[in-house]
């Protein structure tokens, strides 16, 4: 089933996000040990190198791990709506195809816009963290700490929208499936009732073949033949 295809790609894009969810949690656990623990490496006399790109480092991989599922969360809930869609327009009224019909250029246009947003929701996706780091006081330690939850968070975000569009297509998939698991039993039936029309209509040419014998041998009992006939036309 074609919605069934589009509901598995809604799922591999989505296999993603919980990796990015995870790798963000383990960041913005690690920024929070990284942090103190050069504080009391500089309080002990002991020179760190590259101090500030180890505090850097944690807000990097979480916002990196956002933006992916950020993306992720783009394409998983474009294959679930594509899974939903599928089938709409064939009960559909012919005004609401008439509406929904595009042209060529509508067609390329949407394309671009469907680009643009992926790259806006990119953008979403590792913009936040930094500005409320931004915002907010405190040294360079704590500013990195804040972007880290901060993107962890946003990715936990991205996994609970993902799972929400696959779960509304799934039960889209199925209550198509339901349907058409009805259609077709309802079209079995009416195949087993139809296989039994040349039987019916062989006995009722033998039933008027033998009424024409009757007719010339007995025209009495000749009247039975029509009459199972009929019963058999019935």
């Amino acid at each position: 089933m074609e919605s069934e295809a589009l509901l598995a790609s809604a799922e591999r894009s989505k296999a993603v996000i919980p990796l990015m969810f995870g790798t963000s949690a383990a960041a913005a656990m690690l920024s929070l040990v990284v942090s103190p623990l050069l504080k009391e490496l500089a309080k002990g006399g002991g020179v760190v190198p590259f101090t500030n790109e180890l505090l850097l480092l944690c807000p990097i991989v979480a916002m990196f791990a956002s933006s992916v599922a950020a993306l992720a969360e783009f394409e998983t809930a474009s294959w679930a709506e594509a899974a939903r869609n599928l089938g709409r327009r064939r009960f559909s009224t012919r005004a609401a195809v008439g509406r929904s019909w595009q042209s060529q250029t509508e067609m390329v246009y949407n394309k671009d816009k469907r680009e643009t947003k992926r790259w806006i929701s990119f953008i979403w996706g590792i913009s936040p963290a930094p500005i409320a780091a931004l915002a907010v006081g405190g040294d360079l330690g704590f500013k990195a700490i804040v972007a880290t939850f901060f993107a962890a968070a946003q990715a936990a975000y991205y996994f609970a929208a993902a799972e929400n569009a696959v779960s509304r297509a799934t039960a889209s998939v199925a209550l198509k499936g339901r349907t058409a698991a009805i259609a077709e039993t309802y079209a079995s039936q009416a195949w087993r009732v139809q296989a039994l029309l040349p039987f019916t209509s062989a006995l009722a040419s033998v039933c008027a073949a033998f009424a024409a014998i009757a007719v010339e041998v007995q025209p009495v009992g000749s009247a039975l033949f029509p009459a199972l006939g009929a019963l058999v036309a019935a």
